[in-house]
């Protein structure tokens, strides 16, 4: 016998689950875990949902929000310079030491041109939108789960 603590927690607004259960572990040789058809079905439902995800129009636009990022030159080159700030900044802390004022000056200047630039707004405004849908879509999940925790139906 085991006890098991478990609690499930999503970003600000928490499920909770917190339950104090006590049970028999399984044994991994006797097939006591999920069968082999109810994994694939799991992950054929998984499947599916990534299909009609990607035919989302906020998918679509944030696919092409990504496209033109990358297509654009001098968004390129300022995000690369960003990413080798940000690095070097790392360096720093896990060397404990203090960054030089340079370094967070720059990184802050280039941060500001690239949040005014329309293509780098398009972007995260389509991240934002594909975001929501995702939490949707993992609402509707927890949802799921929480139902089929109260039911003592097995869907086959």
């Amino acid at each position: 016998m085991c006890e098991l603590y478990f609690r499930l927690f999503r970003g600000a607004d928490v499920w909770t689950v917190a339950e104090r259960r006590t049970f028999s572990p399984p044994n991994i040789f006797s097939g006591e875990f999920m069968d082999v058809n109810e994994r694939e079905r799991i992950f054929a439902k998984a499947g599916e949902v990534g299909r009609l995800l990607a035919s989302t129009a906020e998918f679509q636009y944030l696919k092409a929000a990504h496209r033109e990022i990358a297509e654009d030159r001098e968004s390129n080159e300022m995000l690369t310079r960003m990413r080798d700030l940000q690095e070097k900044i790392v360096d720093h802390f896990n060397r404990e030491e203090e960054p030089p004022q340079e370094l967070e000056s720059e990184l802050a200047t280039l941060t500001e041109q690239m949040q005014v630039s329309p293509r780098y707004q398009s972007l995260i405004a389509s991240q934002a939108n594909f975001d929501k849908l995702m939490d949707g879509v993992n609402q509707a999940i927890g949802e799921g789960i929480r139902a089929g925790e109260q039911s003592g139906i097995i869907v086959p």
